[in-house]
């Protein structure tokens, strides 16, 4: 019974929280880290990956041609995570039609 207190006590803290509440400090490192591994790609995506290239020296640019996969992974998860929050969020009627703009 107890856990089941904490739970509701985490659950009311959480649904309180303001979104920067919520995503620092718990998400903070895996947010900083998918940045991180994401601006490379935008880098090559955007037409900036010749000067990419120039700076870092073609091998070393292949090999991060190589971790794109990977980063399309990583904002692949980024996205379920979130996906997931917010079904759970609606299910759990912590989120409805009344204050779902609270949450922004």
């Amino acid at each position: 019974s107890g856990t089941v207190r904490e739970t509701n006590n985490e659950t009311d803290v959480y649904i309180t929280s303001n979104m920067w509440k919520r995503a620092f400090p718990e998400r903070f490192f895996a947010l900083l880290v998918t940045l991180l591994v994401e601006i490379p790609v935008l880098l090559m995506i955007s037409g900036g990956s010749d000067r990419l290239c120039m700076l870092i020296g073609r091998r070393r640019y292949q090999l991060m041609l190589g971790f794109l996969p990977l980063s399309s992974a990583i904002s692949g998860n980024c996205g379920l995570q979130a996906s997931t929050l917010t079904t759970r969020a609606i299910s759990h009627r912590q989120v409805t039609a009344e204050n779902f703009q609270s949450w922004f």
